[in-house]
């Protein structure tokens, strides 16, 4: 489970929460409280002001290309899908979060 933490790390957080609403995937709206319950803040993508204070360069860029992808009318037809959250210079994305938790059922079957 630590590789599946480094790359989701409210992963437990997301599985305990579906089991107490009795859901069985993980949905936007579990993923959003989940992350706003552990002190992570939603990122709007048309200001991306807060990425110049990121300190490690390499999360700035793929922040930075991310958001580019976002302002693509294509992608903002799903918008609350491609949203994404942050807490200091970490930055966690429901579809990553969704794509580790799917991985690691099909691992622990």
């Amino acid at each position: 489970m630590s590789y599946y933490l480094n790359q989701s790390p409210l992963l437990q957080e997301f599985i305990h929460q579906m089991a107490i609403n009795n859901e069985d995937d993980l949905s936007y709206e579990i993923w959003r409280d989940v992350c706003i319950k552990n002190g992570w803040v939603e990122i709007n993508i048309q200001q991306d002001d807060w990425v110049d204070s990121i300190k490690d360069a390499t999360k700035q860029e793929l922040v930075r290309a991310y958001n580019s992808l976002n302002q693509d009318l294509k992608w903002n037809t799903k918008k609350k899908e491609k949203r994404l959250f942050r807490k200091g210079d970490d930055v966690i994305s429901f579809e990553n979060d969704l794509e580790q938790y799917w991985d690691y059922l099909s691992q622990n079957k």
